[in-house]
């Protein structure tokens, strides 16, 4: 199972920036730049932007949305580069600390991002989106306690009845319950994911939570139902395909279930869960050559994986 990582800090940082209403030349050169990105066009975006560096280094703005591109192209080091600049000539601008704190957990930099979601928080102590990072981060760190008190702690940011706040509380709830799930609170867990759909109903991440949940606790069903509809909405997703697939085993539906333990090799070859379930599959079909060589795979990607070295345990013995 892996859990959506939230990119609401970076979702709206262009288009704020386009409405200064400084019309210096360093400006134009940043209002060009947000014109090209807003159009996908990075090449000249950053062209536009280094324009406006070239006549102030120090143009914190600039370095942001710069950072934003390289984001946007592959390059999260270059990134860091230029979210680092920013900070320079402006230390306390949460946005760069958010925004620097997500490429971090891009980059599974898990301490580093842990810490600007904190100075983020002591720069603004009611930024959702920074109790929302920290969480995060300390989920990937495996201190569950201590990523729930920070889910809660954003949720206590918001508000129910504005609208504006319906995504980041939405991201809260879902990502609030993954760590119930992975604390073993299958009902609270299924609960919370609800909220989060009802606070944003493309919340694909929280109905694929929600299904997993109903899936340990035997509700085939419903667990099935929950993947269709994560799937209609990221039918690409190589965790929902996988997930439905290991369902779909539970229910003895073999083809189908492989059909989509397939597609989430496909979109993923690094899944190591999916070739786990493959070799579930061959084991149903008694081809325990099949069944070994990929439950060996699966602990090839994962090492930790106590599935796949609990079915090698049981093919030794046969």
């Amino acid at each position: 199972m892996k859990t959506r990582l939230i990119l609401y800090c970076w979702a709206y940082a262009v288009l704020l920036l386009s409405c200064e209403g400084n019309d210096t030349k360093k400006q134009r050169f940043l209002k060009k730049g947000n014109l090209k990105f807003a159009q996908t066009d990075y090449k000249n975006a950053a062209r536009f932007y280094k324009e406006a560096l070239k006549l102030d280094s120090g143009f914190a703005d600039a370095h942001y949305n710069l950072a934003l591109v390289h984001k946007k192209t592959g390059n999260p080091d270059q990134s860091v580069f230029h979210l680092t600049q920013a900070l320079q000539h402006s230390s306390q601008d949460s946005r760069y600390l958010l925004a620097r704190s997500q490429v971090y957990l891009d980059q599974k930099f898990y301490h580093q991002a842990q810490q600007d979601a904190e100075k983020a928080i002591m720069s603004d102590t009611q930024n959702a989106a920074g109790y929302l990072l920290k969480g995060i981060a300390q989920n990937s760190l495996k201190k569950y306690t201590e990523a729930a008190n920070s889910f809660s702690l954003g949720l206590l940011q918001t508000k129910e009845d504005i609208e504006s706040d319906n995504e980041i509380r939405s991201d809260l709830l879902s990502n609030l319950a993954a760590v119930q799930l992975q604390s073993g609170d299958y009902s609270k867990a299924i609960s919370t994911a609800e909220q989060a759909v009802t606070e944003n109903p493309k919340q694909a991440s929280a109905l694929n939570i929600s299904g997993m949940a109903q899936l340990y606790i035997g509700k085939y069903e419903d667990a099935l139902d929950k993947f269709n509809q994560a799937l209609e909405i990221d039918g690409k997703s190589s965790y929902y395909n996988n997930n439905k697939g290991e369902v779909l085993l539970e229910l003895n539906r073999l083809e189908e279930a492989l059909k989509h333990i397939n597609y989430g090799i496909v979109y993923d070859p690094g899944n190591a869960q999916a070739y786990l379930n493959k070799a579930m599959y061959y084991w149903k079909l008694k081809d325990t050559a099949q069944a070994k060589s990929l439950a060996e795979k699966s602990l090839k990607v994962s090492p930790d994986n106590q599935k796949a070295q609990r079915l090698l345990q049981k093919i030794a013995k046969q």
